[in-house]
């Protein structure tokens, strides 16, 4: 199949998503119905060697998730990372250009809200500590390739640092640890999203949470290399 055949089918996979919800639980469900089909489609073609297929595959996913998180099942979202881990790749040996700049951008965007809302419901399975509540919260990042690399971590501490909900940043090896403000906000998905996704864009791909006190996954939350996770939506 040539790049314009596959190019094609893509757009017409894509047309498929399209549609206005009128306040009704009925069309809401067909939509959703409809993206998550659309969304299965797409991973035939996730992986095209050409950058504008693979562009626009990742800007309809992009598109799904934001209206409907459970479009893309945890099956799926193994060969969304797989495409964003093979981006990363190709950024490494300077071969990034155009659509697959854009293809990475977006697939990291996906990935980091799909870890943050997992993460965050993880959290609320456990119990805060007596007066935790009051004395902030704080988040842990696994990134190990910050640990000696100056460079890459004065530009994430340049950057987290700007997100309203970050008290302070601190390097612990290959550990990222973030105090927020509130402990609300370190189990916000919406900011753990926002904090996987500005780290990402500073070049620390290989990013992960964990619990800020055992530096391991939360009971309940792994990391989505094909282990089992929460389910993110029915």
């Amino acid at each position: 199949m040539s790049a314009e055949q596959a190019l094609l089918i893509v757009r017409g996979i894509t047309r498929a998503a399209e549609g206005n919800e009128d306040g009704t639980a009925e069309t809401r469900e067909k939509l959703r119905v409809a993206a998550g089909k659309v969304c299965n489609s797409l991973m035939f073609f996730i992986e095209h060697p050409d950058n504008r297929v693979q562009s626009h595959c990742a800007n309809t996913l992009k598109k799904c998730y934001e209206r409907y998180p459970c479009s893309i099942s945890d099956e799926n979202m193994v060969l969304v990372r797989r495409a964003y881990q093979n981006c990363i790749k190709t950024a490494e040996e300077n071969t990034l250009r155009g659509e697959n700049e854009t293809a990475l951008k977006l697939f990291a965007w996906i990935v980091s809200r799909a870890d943050g809302a997992d993460f965050a419901r993880a959290q609320d399975l456990e119990e805060p500590g007596v007066g935790a509540k009051d004395q902030g919260g704080q988040v842990a990042v696994k990134a190990s390739s910050q640990k000696d690399d100056e460079q890459l971590r004065s530009a994430v501490l340049a950057e987290v640092i700007k997100l309203p909900q970050v008290v302070s940043v601190t390097f612990e090896a290959d550990f990222v640890v973030v105090s927020t403000k509130t402990l609300a906000d370190s189990r916000n998905a919406n900011f753990l999203a926002d904090l996987l996704r500005t780290m990402m864009e500073q070049g620390a791909h290989e990013v992960s949470l964990v619990n800020p006190h055992t530096r391991v996954p939360l009971s309940g939350f792994r990391s989505r290399s094909g282990l089992n996770q929460p389910a993110r939506c029915s």
